[in-house]
């Protein structure tokens, strides 16, 4: 598996098979993504313009923005649905934590998270090998 950062919020990785997942694409944060990505999947954890900028993103990839639980592409993906503040979403709305295991390495991409980070939600999300 292959790691590149792309700035704010945003990762994209690379499996084995040349599956590409990008987190949180970006825009107006003051330096822009780079040009030409593509992907298979966008996660977006959630619908803010520096969190959701898929249009960005070259392919057909398919977009995740919700808590599923599902394979394919030899990639596990589960979403937890968290809160953008530490108000259960009263100022900022909710969010969606990804995990996703890529040649056998489960990584794990907040988003915005805003809520604490309790022992509750720590049991949802398990296991993790990377931290994003």
């Amino acid at each position: 598996m292959k790691i590149r950062y792309l700035g704010h919020s945003c990762f994209e990785i690379t499996g084995n098979n040349h599956t590409t997942i990008i987190t949180d694409p970006y825009t107006k944060v003051g330096y822009e993504l780079p040009k030409g990505l593509t992907a298979n999947y966008i996660t977006v954890s959630h619908g803010h313009f520096d969190h959701a900028y898929v249009s960005a993103i070259n392919g057909n990839a398919k977009i995740i923005q919700d808590a599923q639980t599902f394979s394919e592409s030899g990639i596990d993906f589960k979403g937890v649905k968290t809160f953008h503040d530490a108000q259960n979403g009263k100022l900022r709305g909710e969010n969606i934590v990804h995990i996703f295991t890529v040649d056998g390495i489960t990584c794990c991409h907040l988003g915005d998270l805003g809520e604490p980070y309790l022992d509750e939600l720590a049991q949802k999300i398990g296991k993790i090998d990377v931290l994003f």
